[in-house]
C-alpha cells in the first residue's frame, strides 16, 4: 500500500480515483493509504463534485458538519496540500486553486463515476446485442455502496442518487437480456431489487416475467398477489394497467411470453419518499391542487413551477402533494431529477431527460426516434391517453424542461426550480407558485416537530431565536435540528459523567453560534446568482454582503459600471431571478437584530 509520503517517491505511471464502493487511489496499480477519517471526507467532498469546484464554505460545512476547528480554513488548507502532494505526480488527477474554492480534476478514463455514466450512455443508443456488453461494463464499476465507509450526513442525498442510476442502468440491462432471450441469470439480482424496491412495478414486472419464463408459473401469480396487497394496504392503490395486464396472461400461460419484445410497460411509480416531516404550507398546496386537478382546460397539460432559493422547500412541497394525490393518477408517476443547480455533475441534457422517460415507460431503444424533436413527439404519443404526474426536480432553464412535457390533458407537470422559468408559463400556461420563508408558527412548529415538541418546550426563547436566525428556511431548520441533536447526545454523555443537570437552552444557543458562523444569506444568493448567469456573462461579479441594497449598489460591477451596468447585460428572467433574491435577502438583512446571519 501507497502512503502519503511514498505516493510521490516513484513515478506515478496511473492514479485512478474510485467511489463507487469504499472511497479508493489507486496509483501506479497499487493502493493509495488515505489517511484518518477526516481527510478522507476531505477527498469525498471534492470527488463528489469532480470537475467542478467546491466553495471553501461548502467544503468546511461537509468536512466539519457536526463542529468545527477554531480555524476551520487553515484546518482545510492543510488537508488540501496533503492531498496535492499525493497527487502531485499524476498527470490524469489535480486538485485545482481558485479563490474561494478548489476543484478535484480527473480525466474520465480514470474515474469510476465517469467511466459507469460514459458506458450506461453509450448502451442506450446501440443494439441489444452491444447495449448488453456495454451495460454489463458499467455495473461492473460498482463495488458496494457509493463512498461506502465514510460516514457523512451530506452523503446520504447523494447515495441515494447514485443507487437510483444504478437501479435504471440494471433494469435497462435487463431489458436488453429478456428482449434477447437471456434471462436464466437475472433471478438472483432482480429478487434482492424486489426486497429492496417493494413498490417499483418495473422491477416487479421483470421479476415476475423471469420467474414465468424460469417455468416458475405459481411463484409469479403469488408474487404478484403480494404487491397487490401491498399496494393497496400502503398507497391505496392498484398495480397499474400494465402490470396487470401480465398478471393475466402469466395466470393463462401466454406463450407469447416467451418470444422477443414481448415486456409489458410497467406502471411507473418513481416518486422518492414522501418528506418525512413535513408542516404548513397549506396555501401552496392548495395551489397546486386547484391548478392540477380543478382547472385544467381541455385539451391541455396543467403545468406548476413551484419556485424559490435554495432550500426553501420546493421538493419537498412537490413530493408531499404528489404523494397526497396518487389515486389521481392510477398510470404511474415519473421522476427526474435534472440537476439544474446541482454541483456533483453538469446539469441532464433534454436528450437523456427524454431517454430515462421513455425508458421508464417501456419503450425500446431500439423502436426509438433518432433526434431530439422526433423523440418528443414519441414521448407525448406514449402518453397520450394516459393519467400520469411528471415531477421534473431542479431544472435550470426552459430549454431543458420544454421537451419533456407530455402532451395528454389527463397528465399534470409538478416542476421545481431555482430560476422563473417565466417563459414557460408566458408559452406553456405554466402556473407559479412562488416559495418564501415560513411563517414563524409554522417554522417554529417544523423545528419542534424535528427536535421533539416535548423537548423543545422548555427553552421556548432560544428556539425562538433559532428559528429567526434561520430565516424560516426549511433546510436550515433542519441543519440547525441535525447539530441540535448531535449537541444533546454530547451533553447527555457529559451529564452521565458529571451528574450535572445542562438545559437544552443551553445546546440550543450552540446551535444558533453555529447557524450565526454560516455566510449570511446575502452572500449566499450572490453565489446563486453567480450561478444562474449564462456562461457568457460570468465575467460579471456579484458582491452581497449583509451591509443591505446600498452595498448592493456599491459592490456590484461589470467592468466598474456599477449595478445599472450589471442588469443591462442580464436577460429579463435573470433579472427577475436576482431581483427575486434581494428583495428577499436585503430585506432580512435590513431588518437588523442579527436576524440575517442565518445561513
Amino acid at each position: 500500500m501507497v502512503g502519503f509520503d511514498d505516493a510521490i517517491a516513484h513515478e506515478v505511471q496511473k492514479m485512478d480515483v474510485c467511489v463507487l464502493g469504499k472511497l479508493e487511489v489507486a496509483s501506479g496499480g497499487r493502493m493509495v493509504h488515505l489517511g484518518h477519517p477526516r481527510q478522507q471526507v476531505v477527498i469525498a467532498a471534492l470527488a463528489a463534485n469532480a470537475n467542478s469546484f467546491v466553495s471553501v464554505d461548502e467544503l468546511i460545512e461537509r468536512v466539519w458538519w457536526e463542529s468545527r476547528p477554531q480555524r476551520p480554513r487553515d484546518a482545510l488548507h492543510s488537508y488540501i496540500s496533503r492531498l496535492r502532494r499525493l497527487l502531485r505526480a499524476a498527470d490524469a488527477v489535480t486538485v485545482d486553486h481558485q479563490p474561494g474554492g478548489y476543484r478535484l480534476t480527473v480525466a474520465a478514463a480514470h474515474f469510476d463515476l465517469a467511466r459507469f455514466r460514459r458506458n450506461a450512455n453509450h448502451a442506450r443508443t446501440v443494439s441489444d446485442g452491444e447495449s448488453l456488453r456495454l451495460f454489463d461494463l458499467a455495473l461492473d464499476e460498482w463495488r458496494g455502496e457509493a463512498f461506502a465507509g465514510i460516514d457523512a450526513p451530506w452523503l446520504d442525498v447523494l447515495r441515494g442518487q447514485l443507487a437510483e442510476e444504478r437501479l435504471g442502468v440494471f433494469l435497462d440491462r435487463n431489458e436488453s437480456a429478456l428482449r434477447l432471450g437471456r434471462h436464466a441469470n437475472l433471478l438472483p439480482q432482480l429478487i434482492g431489487y424486489a426486497e429492496r424496491y417493494p413498490f417499483d412495478e418495473r422491477v416487479a414486472g421483470q421479476l415476475l416475467m423471469v420467474l414465468y419464463r424460469a417455468g416458475r408459473q405459481s411463484e409469479a401469480l403469488n408474487r404478484y398477489e403480494k404487491l397487490r396487497r401491498a399496494l393497496v394496504k400502503e398507497l391505496g392503490t392498484d398495480p397499474g394497467p400494465s402490470l396487470q395486464e401480465l398478471y393475466k396472461r402469466i395466470l393463462s400461460a401466454d406463450p407469447l411470453l416467451f418470444g422477443r419484445a414481448t415486456i409489458p410497460k410497467a406502471t411507473v411509480r418513481q416518486l422518492p419518499t414522501a418528506p418525512a416531516v413535513f408542516v404548513g404550507r397549506a396555501k401552496p398546496l392548495e395551489q397546486l391542487t386547484r391548478v392540477l386537478l380543478d382547472s385544467g382546460v381541455a385539451g391541455s397539460c396543467p403545468i406548476v413551477v413551484i419556485t424559490g432559493p435554495a432550500g426553501i422547500g420546493k421538493t419537498w412541497l412537490g413530493l408531499r402533494w404528489a404523494h397526497d394525490n396518487l389515486d389521481r393518477f392510477p398510470d404511474g408517476q415519473m421522476f427526474l431529477d435534472l440537476r439544474g443547480s446541482n454541483p456533483a455533475g453538469p446539469p441532464i441534457t433534454p436528450e437523456l431527460g427524454l431517454k430515462a422517460l421513455l425508458s421508464s415507460l417501456g419503450v425500446p431503444q431500439d423502436a426509438r426516434a433518432p433526434d431530439l424533436a422526433a423523440q418528443a413527439a414519441h414521448y407525448r404519443s406514449a402518453l397520450a391517453g394516459q393519467r400520469v404526474l411528471l415531477v421534473l426536480d431542479d431544472v435550470g432553464s426552459v430549454d431543458q424542461v420544454r421537451p419533456l412535457l407530455p402532451g395528454s390533458d389527463g397528465c399534470a407537470v409538478v416542476v421545481t426550480s431555482r430560476a422563473g422559468l417565466h417563459e414557460l408559463s408566458v408559452h406553456e400556461g405554466a402556473q407559479p407558485v412562488r416559495l418564501s420563508g415560513m411563517p414563524h408558527e409554522e417554522a417554529i412548529a417544523l423545528f419542534a416537530k424535528r427536535l421533539g415538541g416535548d423537548t423543545v418546550a422548555e427553552a421556548t426563547p432560544w428556539v425562538e431565536r433559532v428559528v429567526t436566525d434561520s430565516l424560516g428556511v426549511p433546510l436550515l431548520l433542519a441543519q440547525a435540528a441535525v447539530r441540535a441533536f448531535t449537541l444533546r447526545a454530547s451533553l447527555a454523555e457529559n451529564r452521565s459523567k458529571n451528574s450535572r443537570p445542562s438545559p437544552l437552552a443551553d445546546l440550543l444557543g450552540r446551535t444558533r453560534g453555529a447557524l450565526s458562523a454560516r455566510p449570511a444569506p446575502i452572500e449566499q444568493a450572490g453565489r446563486v446568482a453567480r450561478r444562474q448567469l449564462g456562461p457568457d456573462r460570468r465575467r460579471v461579479e456579484v458582491r452581497l454582503t449583509a451591509e443591505g441594497s446600498a452595498a448592493f449598489e456599491r459592490h456590484a460591477s461589470v467592468k466598474g459600471r456599477g449595478a445599472t451596468a450589471l442588469l443591462s447585460v442580464l436577460t429579463a428572467e435573470e433579472r427577475q431571478t436576482l431581483a427575486d433574491l434581494l428583495r428577499k435577502l436585503v430585506v432580512a438583512a435590513e431588518s437588523g437584530d442579527g436576524t440575517a446571519t442565518g445561513g
